[in-house]
């Protein structure tokens, strides 16, 4: 069994129980209003670099329920797409309509001839049984010269060192920093930056707080990895 470069002792999920959630019933008014939260710093990254390279093509890769590419993306991007599970495409069609949406199982994405200068794959890798697909997927998509933000839990910061399995059922696995940079590199990805980010959107206060105290509190303000990668 390949270990996609984690710790020989780590316990891989058996099942990716994010393929059979009832779309109508996961996305309650909690996780509506959650999908603008999470993740958000590395949504405002790939908006910082749309916004320096006008004229860019977006494209969102398990986008979800995609209310921070509506706030963080849609004024910067030239042309937006998104793809995600076949569930989600009645959700998208109600709540914006003015986004394209291509259904995809990410678990065996089909080969793709659409090329994007900036792509968004946020926190889904780790709900996969088998990443390397989407990895796949996500290079092929990726035009020459643009930029891959890839994003998923940094396990050392949200669990500790001693994890050997995530108790979250839907997550499959999770990297630590150095195990995620070196899976990426092993598939053929060139990471340009390596971060460690706020899982979630920060409140006035907590930005006020300075990095030696933010250090203090990894998983509050590092349990997010993000990876900036070419092909």
């Amino acid at each position: 069994m390949d270990n996609y470069c984690i710790k020989p002792e780590y316990q891989h999920g058996t099942i990716a129980h994010t393929l059979v959630e009832e779309i109508s019933s996961y996305w309650n008014a909690s996780r509506v209003s959650a999908s603008g939260s999470y993740q958000w710093d590395v949504y405002l990254a790939a908006a910082a670099y749309l916004s320096e390279h006008p004229g860019t093509r977006f494209a969102d890769v398990g986008c979800g329920y995609p209310t921070k590419v509506r706030h963080l993306i849609q004024s910067v991007a030239a042309e937006i797409k998104l793809y995600d599970q076949p569930s989600m495409a009645s959700a998208i069609a109600k709540d914006f309509p003015e986004f394209s949406f291509v259904p995809m199982n990410l678990e065996c994405p089909p080969d793709h001839g659409d090329r994007f200068g900036c792509v968004v794959c946020a926190d889904v890798i780790e709900h996969l049984l088998n990443p390397d697909p989407l990895l796949k997927f996500l290079q092929q998509v990726l035009g020459t010269g643009g930029l891959l933000f890839l994003s998923t839990p940094e396990r050392d910061a949200l669990r500790g060192e001693n994890c050997v399995a995530s108790p979250k059922r839907d997550h499959v696995r999770e990297w630590n920093f150095g195990e995620f940079r070196a899976y990426l590199e092993s598939r053929g990805l060139q990471v340009l930056d390596h971060l460690r980010l706020p899982p979630k959107k920060l409140n006035r206060l907590q930005n006020l707080l300075p990095k030696a105290l933010r250090r203090a509190f990894p998983a509050q303000f590092g349990s997010c990895q993000i990876a900036v990668c070419r092909v």
